[in-house]
């Protein structure tokens, strides 16, 4: 069995169940350890002290009474993500190798580039008993001489709000392993005392339920991540002795952006006052209905955008404005219908409607550089949503929108059409309630504050699931 904890491949018998034969396959063997040192070479879980966004001891989210006005404040900015950096040689045609896990989540720069397409690494697993890892060839991210790779850290399933403190409370930890091959031999770079750590960057909060809030007068992980970026003020990166579990390779398909599955701006709806019309919230008093971009958006006014279909994941934004305007995205399933309270409505008819989603803020916030045109989109968290409302306290030009689809990168092979639409549309809702469920293991739902893998649903689901994409069957 390779170190690693992956098995060689062994060939079936065949089988007689339920008195059919079933024809030879083959299966790989997955072999639990702890910790393989030779495999990771003495590599450490490090860690760095950071503000925990969940207090687990005091939350305004549990109290019915106060779970409303939790649910429509904005997400706090924080003291930022736990950054850990290192330096290490390599020549541009090194074979550069890099194993990681973490406590939490963890995206990874190497000289200016984030490293990899991989969203949410290293996915949710009860971390009382053990943690994935990847690997990957960096060999494309490599330049001669001094290199730098930097590790961000964030609580994700681990410390969020999610994980409810059934983990204990302590901070993400992050573990990587740099094997370097060149003619000359083979160096190593593993985590340790030696990293240099801090709290910082341009992500300033980021919880799974509530969202992120991102500043982007700050410098950004690419650039931290440049040779001569200055780090003397950072401290020595901390040993982590919280985590005795199992470490085992990932299996299955990553979460990823999901290539054209996505949406663009596809009905918009731009209003800033309400009008009354006898109910208690009233409705929205329409300004305009774009139908293209780019668009301007002043001051106050808001834009819902309708994506005619219920996804997950994020919207990507390319926004102009000036430096240090707040630019706020609230996503939502509906819309308030007709602003009657009496109808459950929390808001005026028009508007988006997200006392569904329970204490999850479901929000994003990105504070403009000012730096001419920018792109935002959120790193450590995602939604449930057919609507976005787009809103700033300062004037701002919209000039890019795209609905990215994420979720397990599962290929698609079953599909059924039929004569009757309404059939159609039901199957069209399966395929979608699959794509928007399966983020590295099987969920309830990806919207409110829950989310969590109940193994009846997924139960349930398993033959329905296998049928529209095979490979799913990695998550059973």
């Amino acid at each position: 069995v390779a170190s690693r904890g992956l098995g060689d491949v062994y060939k079936r018998q065949d089988l007689i169940l339920y008195g059919v034969k079933v024809l030879p396959s083959f299966f790989r063997r997955i072999v639990m350890y702890k910790y393989d040192a030779n495999y990771w070479n003495n590599a450490k879980l490090i860690f760095t002290e950071m503000k925990l966004y969940a207090d687990f001891e005091n939350s305004p989210w549990a109290d019915d009474s106060e779970r409303a006005q939790f649910q429509f404040s904005d997400v706090r900015a924080d003291d930022g993500m736990p950054m850990f950096v290192a330096d290490f040689k390599a020549t541009a045609d090194s074979e550069v190798k890099l194993s990681f896990t973490a406590l939490g989540c963890i995206d990874i720069y190497i000289n200016g580039k984030r490293v990899g397409n991989d969203e949410l690494k290293p996915g949710w697993t009860n971390y009382n008993k053990r943690v994935l890892y990847y690997e990957y060839d960096i060999s494309a991210y490599i330049t001669d001489g001094d290199n730098r790779i930097l590790l961000v850290a964030a609580p994700g399933w681990y410390q969020g709000r999610i994980s409810g403190g059934y983990y204990g409370v302590h901070m993400p930890a992050v573990m990587a392993c740099i094997t370097v091959k060149n003619g000359d031999g083979k160096t190593v770079l593993v985590t340790d005392e030696s990293w240099k750590a801090t709290c910082g960057g341009q992500i300033r909060s980021a919880d799974i339920w509530d969202g992120e809030y991102r500043d982007g007068q700050l410098d950004s992980f690419e650039d931290i991540s440049l040779i001569g970026y200055d780090t003397s003020d950072w401290k020595q990166a901390q040993i982590c002795d919280y985590f005795d579990g199992e470490i085992t390779p990932f299996v299955g398909p990553t979460v990823r952006v999901r290539d054209g599955l996505g949406f663009g701006a596809e009905k918009m709806t731009v209003y800033k006052d309400v009008k009354d019309n006898g109910t208690k919230f009233g409705e929205i008093d329409v300004i305009s209905e774009p139908e293209s971009l780019p668009l301007k958006l002043s001051a106050g006014q808001k834009l819902v955008v309708d994506l005619t279909q219920e996804i997950v994941g994020w919207v990507k934004l390319q926004l102009k404005g000036e430096k240090g305007t707040a630019v706020k995205v609230r996503y939502a399933e509906f819309l308030n219908d007709s602003g009657d309270i009496e109808r459950g409505n929390d808001g005026p008819k028009g508007s988006v409607y997200t006392v569904n989603l329970r204490s999850a803020k479901g929000k994003s916030h990105y504070i403009l550089s000012g730096d001419g045109e920018e792109t935002y989109r959120p790193t450590f968290t995602f939604f449930g949503f057919r609507y976005v409302e787009i809103s700033a306290d300062g004037d701002i030009e919209l000039t890019g929108f795209k609905a990215e689809v994420v979720g397990s990168d599962t290929k698609e092979t079953g599909f059924m059409e039929t004569s009757d639409e309404l059939v159609n549309k039901l199957i069209s809702n399966v395929i979608w309630g699959q794509r928007s469920n399966y983020l590295f293991i099987p969920t309830d739902c990806p919207q409110r504050d829950e989310r969590q893998g109940w193994t009846g649903d997924a139960q349930v689901f398993a033959r329905t699931a296998t049928y529209f994409s095979p490979w799913v069957g990695q998550f059973y």
